[in-house]
C-alpha cells in the first residue's frame, strides 16, 4: 500500500493501491486529515509514503516523521521533495526551510531523543556512499584502456585518467548518478601494448555540458600512405577517354611540405608526384595541399621526359 501525504489536486493512482491524504477540504484527497496531528493508518502498515512538497509547511514536522516511521513496513521507503532557493523562502505559507543535512536528523545521528525524535530512517545515498564500488567500476575502467579499432583509421585509445561520481538522485522508486571521465584519447596507426593502469579514487565530479572527445592523432608516414591508399583502392578515374586506376600511394616529407607519390595504369602507365604544404580544414575534416605542384614520370613514350607542369 502506498500513501500520498499532501496530495492537494496531484492524485496519485495505483490500480486502487494509492490513498491520498490532505487536510484541505479543497484537495482531490481520499482522506481529509491534519498531518500536523499524525497519519490515520495502522503501525507497520505501508510499503511507500511519497511527501512532495509537503513537509516545508507543516508546524509539526517532528511528529509527522515519527507518524511516517511508524506506519511504514521493515525495508518501506519514503520519497520526499522539498524546494530549495529562491522559491523555498518566497512562498508565505512555507514555514521552515532544509539543506542537506538536514534529514540526517530523522536518521541514526546520536541525539535524536533530545528533540522526541523516534525514527530512526536510512538516508539511501549515504547507504550507497558506504558500499565499495572498485569491484563493479573496475571492469569498465580496464576496459576503456583497451584499443578500438577504426577502420581505415587505426586504433583508439580512451586512456582514462579520472573517474568522478556524481550527486545520488531519486526518481521516483529509480535511483540516479552521474559518471564523469578524464580522458586523453589519443589514435595510432598500431594497436599499443601498454600495461593498464590501476583505478584511482573517485575525482570531485563537475557537470559538464555534453560529450566532447578530442584525440590526438599519431601516424607514421607508412601507416598514413596505407590508410589513404585504401579509401582509394580498386577506384577507377576517366578524364574524357582517358582512364586511369591508382597502383599505390606514398606519403613522404619534404621539409615543410608533404609529398605524394601515386601509381596508376591503365590508358596511361607511370607516376605522379603531388608536393604541397599541409592544411588540416577543421570543419569539413579534410586534410588539404595549398600552392601544389606536381609531376608526372610515365612509361608512354610521349610522356618519357617528364617536367614540372
Amino acid at each position: 500500500m502506498i500513501i500520498n501525504l499532501g496530495c492537494g489536486l496531484k492524485r496519485l493512482e495505483s490500480n486502487g493501491q494509492v490513498i491520498n491524504i490532505d487536510s484541505s477540504e479543497d484537495s482531490e484527497a481520499d482522506i481529509i486529515y491534519d498531518l500536523n496531528k499524525g497519519i490515520p493508518m495502522r503501525d507497520n502498515s505501508i510499503d511507500e509514503i511519497h511527501a512532495y512538497h509537503l513537509l516545508e509547511h507543516i508546524k509539526e514536522i517532528i511528529t509527522l516523521m515519527n507518524e511516517c516511521y511508524r506506519v511504514l513496513r521493515k525495508g518501506g521507503r519514503m520519497y520526499i521533495k522539498v524546494p530549495q532557493g529562491d522559491c523555498a523562502f518566497a512562498d508565505p505559507t512555507h514555514v521552515r526551510f532544509f539543506n542537506e543535512l538536514s534529514f540526517r536528523y530523522y536518521c541514526e545521528y546520536g541525539f535524536q531523543e533530545i528533540y522526541g525524535i523516534k525514527c530512526k530512517f536510512k538516508m539511501i545515498d549515504q547507504e550507497v556512499a558506504k558500499q565499495d564500488l572498485k569491484p563493479y567500476v573496475l571492469p569498465v575502467w580496464k576496459a576503456l584502456q583497451e584499443d578500438i579499432k577504426i577502420d581505415q583509421v587505426g586504433f583508439l585509445r580512451f586512456q582514462p585518467q579520472q573517474l568522478s561520481l556524481g550527486e545520488l538522485n531519486m526518481n521516483g522508486t529509480q535511483l540516479t548518478f552521474s559518471i564523469g571521465l578524464k580522458a586523453a584519447p589519443v589514435i595510432t596507426p598500431e594497436s599499443q601494448t601498454k600495461s593498464p593502469s590501476a583505478l584511482p579514487n573517485l575525482s570531485p565530479y563537475q557537470k559538464g555540458s555534453g560529450f566532447e572527445v578530442y584525440t590526438d592523432l599519431a601516424m607514421n608516414y607508412d601507416s598514413l600512405s596505407a590508410q589513404v591508399y585504401s579509401t582509394i583502392k580498386n577506384e577507377s578515374f576517366a578524364l574524357g577517354k582517358e582512364k586511369i586506376q591508382v597502383t599505390y600511394m606514398k606519403l613522404f616529407p619534404a621539409n615543410e611540405k608533404l609529398g605524394v607519390e601515386v601509381g596508376f595504369t591503365g590508358t596511361k602507365k607511370g607516376v605522379f608526384y603531388l608536393l604541397g604544404n599541409p592544411e588540416f580544414d577543421s570543419k569539413s575534416g579534410h586534410l588539404k595541399l595549398k600552392n601544389v605542384e606536381y609531376d608526372i614520370a610515365t612509361k608512354n613514350v610521349l610522356n618519357k621526359s617528364a617536367k614540372w607542369l
